[in-house]
């Protein structure tokens, strides 16, 4: 399905959807499942560090919805009004939840929290194929590195600012009161809005605003062999972050005892890198193919996880220089798989669906990460080993068995597509 836009709406959709993504940066560095701030509430909240988990898990249970929504969206006379007001309501559950989380008894605090982050998500869940289906249907393919790699700049600029003010107000903040930190997520969900609110300048192609999805076409979900072959590659590749992602703020705050200025002040490192090199990574990914990206990138995931056992309290630069470094990986990484996933999809009616196979396999597998990573931190907890003479804990461990499993599956790369750019 290509877009019939005069290249004026072109442009103003590209630019609103480049200013959607910067506020999302926003909310999503302040607001997120697993962000600094969340974790830091959901500790003051009395909840134990072993079952933050739970809230990551919900966020990522929400994405089951997304298969809902290309339906939900045929069944709309306009499809880009449904969008935008189930966009404005994931912000508005989320400010609603947080300020209403410290007034509960304690033991209503983490079923309460973990239902309201479910919401919040589930709304936009509903969403996100059709977002996915509508950049990848306005977007020219000769402008997927480019286009994604600037877009991806304006948004690390955009986090660069909400990490560092977001450390600083969580250190201002007390860790035994919530209600500190409620605000500061309450003031997270305003540009979350925001982001929504930009869209409405974005054009909305005819033939994709007509289109009817039917379940008739869910089986070309499965039967198209580029997708499929994608999807397992990407499986494996990540499998170290469905268990890492979720306890990286409990780590850091409670493992090695970091302020939270400082984690901000990491992450700005790792942000600067990743805005720095987005755009050259984008034009790189277009020269090179994704396959080649993604293999490139392999190892410095590996060295990645390698830095964390090798942390203390007393040192903690293995896992700050680590996270710099990484920046790199990641700017290849975000550009590669999404213009990956874009090739990947044949148009027709279906895009929504396999848009939201695509998000259901990642954000879905993060959630389970999350929930199995419970039982694995608690068998390790007994285990006594050491490293150059230092003790290390059950989530030094835990990182270790990802680097471990990082290199080998670094190699799924090679399932990725090798096709280059088509000419714009």
């Amino acid at each position: 399905m290509r877009p019939r836009l005069p290249v004026h709406q072109i442009r103003q959709s590209l630019a609103s959807f480049n200013w959607s993504a910067a506020y999302r940066a926003i909310y999503d560095t302040v607001c997120g499942g697993a962000t600094l701030i969340m974790v830091s509430f959901a500790l003051a909240l009395g909840i134990e560090k072993e079952q933050i988990g739970w809230i990551t898990s919900a966020v990522s249970f929400a994405c089951l919805l997304q298969m809902l929504g290309p339906t939900l969206a045929s069944a709309v006379p306009d499809r880009k009004s449904f969008v935008l007001r189930l966009g404005y309501a994931e912000p508005l559950l989320m400010m609603a939840a947080v300020a209403a989380l410290p007034w509960l008894p304690q033991a209503a605090r983490i079923p309460v929290l973990a239902a309201a982050v479910f919401m919040a998500a589930a709304s936009i869940q509903l969403t996100r194929p059709i977002t996915e289906d509508w950049v990848a249907t306005v977007l020219p393919a000769g402008l997927r590195g480019r286009y994604l790699g600037r877009r991806l700049q304006l948004a690390s600029l955009f986090g660069i600012a909400a990490i560092l003010a977001s450390g600083f107000l969580a250190q201002a903040a007390s860790k035994t009161n919530p209600l500190g930190l409620a605000a500061i997520l309450v003031g997270g969900g305003v540009f979350g809005l925001m982001s929504v609110a930009v869209l409405r300048r974005a054009t909305m192609p005819d033939a994709m605003a007509r289109a009817r999805f039917t379940w008739a076409g869910f089986r070309q979900v499965f039967t198209e062999r580029p997708f499929r072959r994608l999807m397992l590659a990407v499986a494996i590749y990540n499998l170290p972050f469905f268990f890492a992602c979720p306890y990286y703020q409990v780590y850091y705050l409670r493992i090695l005892n970091m302020k939270e200025s400082c984690v901000a002040w990491m992450m700005v490192g790792y942000t600067v890198i990743k805005a720095l090199t987005s755009t050259a990574a984008g034009r790189w990914v277009d020269r090179v193919g994704a396959r080649r990206a993604i293999l490139v990138c392999g190892p410095l995931y590996a060295v990645f996880f390698v830095s964390f056992p090798f942390a203390t309290p007393q040192c903690p630069w293995p896992v700050i220089i680590a996270w710099t470094l990484v920046g790199l990986g990641d700017a290849a990484w975000n550009v590669a798989y999404t213009a990956s996933v874009y090739a990947a999809i044949p148009p027709g009616p279906s895009r929504p669906m396999f848009f939201a196979v695509a998000s259901l396999l990642m954000v879905g597998a993060f959630g389970v990460g999350a929930i199995l990573a419970i039982p694995l931190l608690r068998a390790l907890e007994p285990l006594r080993l050491t490293l150059f003479g230092q003790p290390l804990t059950h989530f030094h461990i835990l990182y270790a068995l990802c680097a471990a499993v990082m290199l080998p599956g670094s190699l799924a790369g090679l399932l990725f597509p090798s096709q280059r750019k088509p000419k714009a």
